[in-house]
Parts: C-alpha cells; structure tokens; sequence
C-alpha cells in the first residue's frame, strides 16, 4: 500500500472531530500497514469545521502516503470516502441503514461493520472466535491517534 485516504463527516468540531474518528481512519491504516511509524505530519486545514493531516505511515516493507479529511457534519447520514492505492470507495447509506461501497462504477452491498465489530467482540467474550481488531493493533491505532492528536495541538498554537 502505497497510497490511503479518508474522508469522514463527524459531527464534532475541532479536536471533538478527531477525538471522535481517528480510531476508524487508524484501524484502516494499521490493518493496511501494520507495525507502521509516523513521518512528515503536516495540517493544511485546522479550523473548526474542518481538519485535514497528511503525513508518511511506514513499516519495514512500505512507506504510506497518508490523508484524513474531516468536515464537519451535524446532521443527517455522514458521508464516508477512502482510497487505497487511487482507487476509491464510497459508502452510500439507504432506507434501513443498508450500506454499500462504490467503486468504479460497481456497487457492492455491505454489512455495517460497526455492528460486525460488535458482534465479533461479545463473540470472543464468549470464547467463540476473535474481535475484529487484535490487541496489537488497538496500541497501535491508540499511539498513532495520540501522535496525531498531539501534532494537532501544536499544530493549532
């Protein structure tokens, strides 16, 4: 992976936007690059209503060029976009919360992965398979939100 972005919605401002959806772009990236280190931050949106990073994600193997983007949404369904490698995905949220991505003109019907993750985690509290997400990673995405977090505060005084 050579390449990842995501576009989120949230419906905090300033630091709430990030408090409230860097755990969902990190567990992205740390599946996609695992055991990464964080290069280059840089912010090129900080207001209130909208937040923008880009920084390098790099392990061993591949160096990430990474972007999040935040704006600002209090209302109605939140609109989610994320790229890999340039090719991008959509989610499009329906009647009864069905979800899809789409991609390149394909549609593809989706289950919606909160509620996967969920039913993943009260599953291996009962011994009946794995969580989602693997300890290993919940340090990682939490170090690597507190990187950015702290990169933000900087960033913003």
């Amino acid at each position: 992976i050579n390449e990842f972005s995501m576009f989120t919605e949230p419906r905090g401002l300033g630091m709430e936007m990030l408090i409230e959806q860097l755990s969902h772009q990190n567990s992205f990236l740390v599946r996609l690059v695992p055991e990464g280190k964080v290069d280059k931050i840089k912010f090129t949106e900080t207001t209130a209503q909208e937040i923008s990073i880009s920084f390098v994600y790099k392990n061993e193997k591949t160096e990430c060029e990474v972007e999040y983007h935040f704006l600002h949404k209090q209302v109605g369904v939140r609109n989610l976009e994320f790229s890999i490698n340039g090719t991008t995905f959509k989610r499009e949220v329906g009647e009864a919360y069905k979800q899809k991505l789409i991609s390149g003109g394909q549609e593809i019907p989706i289950e919606d992965p909160f509620a996967i993750s969920i039913s993943m985690f009260v599953n291996a509290i009962r011994g009946e398979g794995d969580p989602l997400i693997s300890g290993a990673e919940i340090i990682e995405n939490l170090s690597l939100q507190d990187t950015l977090v702290k990169a933000y505060l900087g960033a913003i005084h």
